[in-house]
């Protein structure tokens, strides 16, 4: 399985209106040692980001973003979701002691975006 390359898709916060936020991200899908994992970097209207403490177990994968330039070390958000197609991955994002920081999000391979003409 190699999905690595560019990777776009969006999040919502629960109790919104749904609006979309956005987001692209450089992923690497990797071995390390045993476990299937991803590494990335990118960037939505945040700022810059990072992919790290990830595990990919079956279709199942869970992950941190965590913000570059960020005063607080500390903070990430939390991601788990379902691979689909290994192309797909889609789930929800939670920032741990935030009860309203929370939603679901949704991201594609740009490589297999479907594009319409």
């Amino acid at each position: 399985m190699n999905n690595s390359g560019t990777w776009t898709g969006f999040f919502t916060y629960d109790k919104t209106t749904g609006s979309r936020n956005t987001f692209e991200v450089d992923v690497q899908f990797k071995m390390d040692g045993a476990n299937k994992v991803i590494y990335g970097k990118g960037s939505d209207d945040s700022g810059e980001f990072e992919l790290i403490d990830s595990l990919l177990t079956g279709n199942i994968i869970r992950f941190r973003k965590k913000y570059l330039n960020q005063e607080n070390k500390d903070f990430s958000i939390k991601y788990a979701g379902q691979l689909k197609g290994n192309t797909q991955i889609d789930g929800k994002w939670w920032v741990p002691g935030g009860e309203k920081m929370r939603g679901k999000f949704f991201m594609r391979h740009k490589g297999y975006e479907v594009c319409f003409i």
